[in-house]
């Protein structure tokens, strides 16, 4: 049952915390006066949340069971130009896989406008609602707002449906604007019970459990639960986050049991081993396997054919897959289609591709599993119970000898064995019925660079003839491969971008082949600048560090850079006879909690040689470490920029 602490005594303290501005405004449907219209921030903002009301009940059906009803309402006022684009709202419903759908009707709105000192009202029209389907699951209902203006309040009203218990809405306190007043009720019945937990919020301003006082045919006493949070800060997303909805105040509701019309379902979703039993029977995940299963039977035997390494069958079965099959981007952990459909198509989402993979990697007698998982954009993996909704992947897991491979045949572009990192969201569940067994599903190689340069200075020409020749592995490898698809033309226009005046040659290697470095060779000039009797060039040109520019000042929230960076910078100058080397001679390291960087400029046997290295320790770290990784950007970044500097041996 739902764990929540009935609240006996509403003190006179707390009412009298709550603020002057909250008694006074209105939070009733059409209901506007003066106070809400007059209504200013104390903040520099956009748009303002007064209010945003959710009540949610069970109502009988015409089969005698129950749909969840939520009645919403929420009021937002405009206080600039930029918020005017508050002005619209996204409802979102679900779709389930047998076509059921939840519904979203009764939409109501109003925008209240001063005219003189008049409040001028105009009703929504019904004309600019649009439905979309943006998803196989979800549909939105979007609505825009007529007559906005800085100084316009909007409100809306609408009821939402859903025949299924496991979508019992959560409830978002906290928007991108600042919100006055929030407030969720729940009434719940007996009959159908949820566990729920809390994100971010350390106290609500009132909350109360109670017995509520109404009559029914069905389903027994209704308990009702009140949740409210007032002055509530806007949201303020920040670069590099794993998922903005994973910080944002919220309440989420998971189904624990269900006993409707004499037929009772304790703990539907109560364990893990109660949802893998599911799952393998489930004709879009057990039974597919299966099915896979028995088609492989029939296509491996020229695939693996004289092939006796369990590991060197299961990279080409792989291999096989990723290069036959194709992903139209869709996440899901059930397929979207027959096997037969996705046989024809060679498409679809990532379930259809990597059950389809598990089946081929049993008929095979490989070990392998499937593995659910959560991506980061998701939102963050709860262990302790199982919330289904969190995991929205699957991929296999391979044991060959005592090793452990995961894969994902859903990316093409990277080695057999290594997962995009969509994936690194904490842990995964084994699907077994034999035991809960969890997985860490995080990164722990390293994606570095290898920036070769070699130089012929021409003082007379002012230019220097270059070849830089570099190296990527890893995902540094997949974004290359993706971003510039091998075409000659976008590298050879990044190259000028950076630091390049002309390229005469260009060549690649390993494009097709995933398990191997992607390298970039190019041969061009550069220029070398003169001020007086003085030349100078960057040894590395204008390349950027990879690593991802931090521009805020201070952080509330942890880093996530999705994996570990290594770049490593090599120049190699030979000194012109008749020239000097103006520019120091040093090494320089650093190497703390955040990483290790070391550069070197030296002179060997009439060479310059430049040798600048630097790895991050983590790809994750926390708000308390963002001060000292901006000086370690900022080190990097003033460091690559550093000229060298020759002068003629006859100048002073």
């Amino acid at each position: 049952m739902i764990k929540i602490t009935p609240i006996l005594l509403i003190t006179l303290v707390l009412l009298t915390n709550m603020t002057l501005a909250q008694k006074k405004l209105s939070r009733t449907f059409k209901k506007i006066s003066k106070v809400d219209m007059d209504y200013q921030s104390d903040s520099v903002v956009d748009a303002v949340i007064l209010f945003d009301i959710g009540e949610v009940e069970f109502i009988e059906n015409h089969l005698h069971t129950a749909d969840i009803r939520l009645i919403r309402t929420k009021r937002i006022k405009i206080l600039t130009e930029e918020g005017v684009k508050y002005a619209q709202a996204e409802l979102s419903y679900f779709i389930n896989e047998d076509g059921r759908s939840e519904d979203i009707s009764r939409i109501d709105g109003f925008v209240y406008n001063y005219e003189g000192k008049k409040i001028v009202t105009t009703k929504l029209d019904r004309s600019t609602i649009y439905d979309k389907k943006v998803s196989r699951n979800f549909g939105v209902k979007k609505v825009v707002f007529p007559k906005i203006k800085v100084g316009s309040i909007l409100e809306y009203k609408y009821t939402h449906y859903s025949p299924f218990y496991f979508r019992l809405p959560s409830w978002t306190f906290q928007d991108i604007i600042p919100t006055v007043y929030s407030e969720y009720f729940v009434k719940l019945i007996p009959n159908i019970t949820y566990l729920f937990s809390t994100q971010n919020i350390n106290k609500f301003t009132f909350k109360e459990s109670k017995v509520v006082l109404r009559d029914r045919n069905w389903g027994g006493k209704e308990m009702g639960h009140k949740f409210i949070l007032t002055d509530i800060p806007a949201f303020s997303s920040e670069e590099y986050m794993t998922n903005s909805s994973d910080y944002l105040k919220k309440i989420i509701f998971q189904l624990n049991s269900v006993n409707v019309r004499g037929k009772k379902e304790v703990g539907i979703f109560s364990s893990w081993g109660l949802v893998n039993k599911v799952l393998e029977e489930d004709d879009n995940f057990g039974e597919y396997i299966n099915l896979s299963k028995e088609l492989g039977e029939s296509i491996l035997p020229s695939l693996i054919e004289k092939k006796e390494n369990k590991k060197e069958i299961a990279k080409i079965i792989i291999e096989f897959v990723k290069n036959n099959y194709k992903w139209n981007g869709s996440l899901s952990k059930y397929t979207s289609q027959s096997l037969e459909s996705f046989n024809l198509t060679k498409a679809g989402n990532v379930a259809d591709i990597n059950l389809f993979l598990i089946g081929l990697l049993k008929a095979a007698n490989i070990e392998v599993s499937p593995v659910l998982l959560g991506t980061k954009g998701n939102g963050k993996i709860i262990t302790n119970y199982p919330y289904t909704h969190l995991y929205n992947y699957v991929i296999p897991f391979i044991e060959i000898n005592g090793e452990m491979i995961l894969s994902d045949a859903s990316e093409k572009l990277l080695p057999y064995n290594i997962l995009p990192t969509r994936c690194f969201n904490g842990k995964g569940i084994v699907v077994n019925q034999k035991e809960d067994q969890w997985i860490d599903i995080n990164d722990k190689s390293v994606s570095k660079i290898i920036n070769k340069y070699s130089f012929a200075l021409n003082f007379e020409t002012l230019n220097a003839r270059v070849n830089l020749n570099t190296t990527f592995n890893n995902y540094f490898a997949l974004n290359m491969r993706k971003l510039y698809a091998n075409d000659s033309i976008l590298i050879t226009e990044e190259a000028l971008n950076n630091g390049f005046i002309s390229i005469d040659r260009f060549k690649t290697y390993n494009y097709h082949k995933n398990d191997r470095s992607y390298r970039v060779l190019i041969e061009g000039d550069v220029e070398i600048n003169k001020t007086s009797n003085l030349f100078s060039f960057k040894p590395f040109l204008n390349c950027p560090i990879q690593f991802p520019k931090l521009t805020l000042k201070d952080r509330e929230y942890p880093i996530d850079l999705d994996f570990v960076i290594q770049e490593h910078f090599e120049a190699i100058i030979p000194i012109n006879e008749g020239y000097k080397v103006i520019s120091e001679f040093f090494e320089k390291k650093v190497d703390n909690d955040i990483g290790t960087f070391s550069y070197k400029v030296e002179e060997k046997n009439g060479v310059m040689w430049c040798k600048l290295f630097y790895r991050f320790k983590s790809s994750y770290y926390t708000k308390n470490q963002y001060l000292r990784l901006k000086m370690f950007y900022d080190l990097l970044n003033e460091s690559i920029q550093v000229p060298l500097v020759f002068s003629n041996k006859e100048s002073n």
